[in-house]
């Protein structure tokens, strides 16, 4: 057996590198362990402890430098050793970087449209080289307004998760509002009025969809066969649910919700031949039948 990589500085260098290691990491530890003990407040012990890691970690790269440098054969692989070594405790900020080229590259969003992402939605006020800034829409906030706070999110997570850009090439979403009459109801009259309330809204926008629908389909293989608003009915425990499904401006869902919805009801409220449902007991007497 060749016992001559004992004899070789690099054999060395590895030794020392192992009993530094092994020195830093248990100092570490028991500083570690008397902030644990000594500091009650969380937030002063949380930083403390940080500082300790970060500042012996400098210290342990700066013996490796002092160990490994005399062996290494040029300052090229030096370069190369350092490199590596950044690349792999920076991993994550060179892929917020890498996402920050993507995203002005490709244009995977920009300021002002509204986006989706790990269930964070929000409209776009910021992109920066490391994260972007949203206005965050929805959480317990309904119909997709505002919650008045500030999000960043880091660009990282676009090589991660699925982006849902609600406005770019295309601004408008479909919507639905569900509408529950009686089985009493005339339900096919009520099916007209709604469609017709939907149908006043839609004539505003059918121009810039159709032009937005062509613009698109020059880029993407898209093709919407319908654009018009539509009701769909089903027969449900209680009544018969009209669903009417229309396109809206993303930004404006709830506003165009409540506009029709109010002009239904008005319309509704004329008719005495239809009714909302809703959640009721009925009880039948058989003929004959006695009360117990």
């Amino acid at each position: 057996m060749d016992f001559s990589f004992y004899k070789t500085p690099y054999f060395y260098n590895i030794i020392y590198t192992f009993l530094s290691f092994i020195i830093i990491y248990f100092i570490t530890r028991f500083l570690r362990r008397l902030v644990n003990i000594h500091i009650q407040d969380l937030k002063r012990r949380h930083r403390i402890r940080k500082a300790i890691f970060y500042c012996f970690s400098v210290i342990f790269i700066l013996i490796l430098f002092g160990i490994w440098t005399t062996a290494l054969p040029s300052y090229t692989t030096l370069v190369g050793f350092i490199g590596a070594g950044l690349a792999l405790a920076l991993h994550e900020a060179v892929l917020c970087i890498a996402g920050w080229i993507l995203i002005n590259v490709k244009k995977t969003y920009e300021v002002g449209e509204r986006i989706e992402a790990n269930n964070i939605k929000g409209d776009v006020i910021d992109i920066g080289v490391f994260h972007t800034v949203l206005i965050e829409v929805g959480n317990w906030v309904d119909a997709d307004q505002s919650t008045g706070r500030i999000v960043s999110i880091p660009n990282s997570y676009v090589f991660r998760q699925p982006i849902f850009n609600y406005t770019k090439e295309f601004e408008y979403i479909w919507n639905e509002i569900p509408i529950l009459v009686t089985f009493e109801s005339n339900w096919r009259k009520g099916k007209d009025i709604i469609l017709a309330t939907a149908q006043e809204n839609a004539d505003e926008t059918r121009q810039a969809m159709n032009k937005l629908i062509e613009k698109m389909s020059d880029r993407y293989m898209v093709h919407y066969s319908k654009l018009t608003p539509v009701v769909y009915t089903r027969i449900m425990d209680c009544g018969v649910l009209l669903t009417l499904r229309y396109l809206t401006d993303a930004k404006k869902r709830r506003t165009s919700a409540d506009s029709i919805t109010q002009k239904i009801l008005d319309a509704f409220q004329r008719l005495p031949d239809i009714d909302f449902a809703y959640p009721t007991t009925r009880f039948y007497q058989m003929p004959g039948e006695e009360k117990k």
